[in-house]
């Protein structure tokens, strides 16, 4: 069979039965397809001048009626049965015969989060520009991100990819609302450490920890959990409250960093009876003294061990316990 491709006066040899899709591909015709060629997107479509005799409906996937009467079908569903005279829509082809690309590279770390997660949403055409205005789609995340553009340029990745960029960029102006409302009232007590999409890392002093917990779970904060980490090269024992906000999708993780050698900080076991176990826990484990806790007693430390022996610092040893067990 031949296809006669007419806006580039070209013609192909395609073995009978052959999707008109891969047949183009294999001549070096890359047309664009987000559904990987199963007839969902309308992005391979090519405008049927001559030849196409008895479509089916399967030739037409999701494309609109006036496609249709214009002659519109999918590459990706009409098989090469007689000869053909096509038109390709221009800004959906990827790549034309000869064509040499050179690839972009991209360091999607060097992106925001919500940059990340707008690039993976992206279908990758790469379409020089010809509509969102930005030569790559790692340039037009970076754009939509920083909010100079908008999610409706990406024609070329159909409605499912604008529609999922939507979903992400209303996502993180409700995230970015919640964080507003969060610190609002302790913004000069905390520092932002790190934030993520479900995630914050705020960071206060310990001489604030127990006001910033409070503003916290009044701000309908559950505690999760609480952690110790040990930091013996920069002498200091940071202490983190894990703190989930259920309605929004968040984690907050307050942390606040104690000197190593004199570890104390006020117990939130005062505010919250379901932090009293945990700070027992760290207290044993790690040395931390929670001033203010309302039963500072042993809860997993063996008898033998003595108060002054902290399992969980990094510069514990066992045989540390030869001679001392009590």
């Amino acid at each position: 069979m031949k296809v006669k491709i007419a806006n580039r006066e070209a013609e192909i040899e395609v073995k009978a039965g052959t999707k008109l899709l891969e047949a183009l591909a294999e001549k070096g015709y890359r047309l664009m397809s987000n559904c990987g060629g199963v007839g969902s997107c309308g992005m391979c479509r090519v405008k049927a001048l001559e030849g196409l005799k008895e479509p089916k409906e399967e030739y037409f996937g999701p494309l609109s009626e006036d496609l249709r009467k214009a002659g519109w079908v999918l590459a990706c569903q009409l098989p090469v049965e007689t000869d053909l005279v096509i038109q390709l829509e221009e800004k959906l082809v990827e790549r034309w015969p000869g064509e040499e690309v050179e690839e972009e590279k991209e360091d999607i770390q060097l992106l925001s989060p919500l940059g990340r997660r707008l690039r993976r949403a992206l279908p990758g055409f790469n379409c020089s520009g010809d509509v969102c205005g930005y030569p790559t789609c790692f340039a037009y995340a970076q754009a939509l991100a920083r909010g100079e553009a908008s999610p409706e340029r990406c024609v070329p990745g159909g409605e499912p990819v604008r529609a999922a960029l939507k979903r992400l960029l209303e996502a993180e102006a409700a995230r970015a609302a919640f964080v507003r409302a969060l610190l609002e009232g302790i913004a000069e007590k905390v520092q932002l450490d790190r934030e993520s999409e479900r995630r914050l890392y705020l960071r206060t002093s310990p001489q604030a920890l127990r006001e910033v917990a409070q503003h916290l779970f009044q701000k309908e904060g559950r505690l999760a959990t609480a952690s110790g980490v040990d930091k013996p090269e920069s002498n200091e024992i940071e202490l983190l409250y894990h703190i989930s906000f259920d309605r929004a999708g968040m984690m907050v993780s307050l942390r606040t960093a104690l000197p190593r050698a004199e570890p104390k900080a006020p117990s939130i076991a005062a505010l919250l009876p379901a932090a009293e176990f945990i700070e027992r826990e760290i207290r044993e484990l790690l040395g931390v003294e929670f001033i203010g806790h309302p039963r500072p007693e042993r809860l997993l430390k063996a008898e033998e061990i003595p108060d002054d022996v902290y399992p969980l610092r990094k510069d514990f040893k066992l045989e540390d316990l030869d001679g001392r067990r009590t």
